[in-house]
């Protein structure tokens, strides 16, 4: 195959690449090169040198090794090189297939190379960018939410060491009642000691009348008298509520913004206003978050 390759063997911040001009000629021996721009935008001569002596354009080979190869793949792409990316398990496949066991990185750009020349590898594709920040901020979503869900487990144990029986005040204890209560009012004594007034200005928050704040005042009282608490470790118990509270806010207000961010990139986009014509075709973030 006389095809020109320049295969680069992917690592954090640093990295191994070797030159071909065809299948097995091998024009530019295993040299390593950081991900600093210049560095990498060196390369670009290596490239030019094997298409004025092969008079084709080379191509870039890499193994797909996530966030370490995405940089260095969409900088040759966008230079106009096509980039080809390989599944690392055939690479491994090949080493592990080597009579000749080698531990020195040089060697695997080689390899790359000998994988490409032989068949493997798929060639990068071009993506939107709006798409690219999209599934960046789908999965940052993702993981948020993961996040905030081990908040609201962690919260509910110390949430019954301080404070037990609370929950059955409410359908949900994270609505902003609930918390702006446990924020000021955090142990059944001071729920006890505090301002009836207090109490259901914040109650208030939850726009109902005052009739029916009235009885869930009450309710709070009957739960606080018969609540019985953990003395151990009381204060380290509400300074952890206090802590949890903290992180539940950040991370809805993260979430918040996640999808505030995620809304304003589809607004352009027919295939999503298309999908949400679809009845009962929601949102990707619902508000179970808010």
């Amino acid at each position: 195959m006389n095809q020109p390759v320049l295969s680069i063997d992917i690592a954090k911040g640093k990295s191994v690449a070797a030159a071909f001009t065809s299948y097995g000629v091998q024009v530019k021996k295993p040299f390593s090169f950081s991900h600093s721009p210049d560095r990498v935008s060196s390369l670009l001569s290596v490239l030019a040198q094997l298409e004025e002596a092969t008079t084709l354009r080379p191509t870039v080979v890499m193994e797909a090794t996530g966030n370490y190869s995405k940089p260095i793949a969409s900088f040759f792409y966008s230079h106009g090189y096509p980039v080809f990316m390989l599944n690392p398990l055939t690479t491994h496949e090949l080493k592990k297939r080597s009579t000749r066991k080698v531990k020195i990185d040089p060697i695997d750009p080689i390899r790359i190379a000998n994988a490409f020349y032989l068949g493997e590898g798929t060639p990068l594709m071009p993506v939107d960018e709006k798409v690219t920040e999209l599934r960046f901020l789908c999965r940052q979503h993702s993981q948020w939410k993961a996040l905030l869900g081990e908040v609201q487990l962690q919260f509910h144990s110390i949430l019954d060491l301080a404070f037990p029986g609370y929950d059955k005040a409410f359908q949900n204890i994270f609505n902003p009642s609930s918390i702006q209560l446990l924020t000021k009012f955090p142990s059944p004594s001071a729920l006890l000691t505090a301002d009836k007034e207090d109490i259901l200005t914040i109650l208030m928050l939850n726009r109902r009348g005052r009739t029916w704040n009235e009885e869930k005042y009450a309710q709070l009282l009957g739960i606080a008298r018969s609540s019985l608490p953990d003395p151990c470790g009381s204060q380290a118990h509400i300074f952890a509520i206090q802590n949890f509270i903290g992180l539940f806010k950040a991370y809805q207000e993260g979430i918040t913004a996640l999808e505030k961010q995620m809304e304003s990139l589809v607004q352009d986009s027919s295939t999503y206003h298309l999908l949400r014509s679809i009845p009962r075709v929601a949102d990707y973030c619902g508000n179970d978050s808010r």
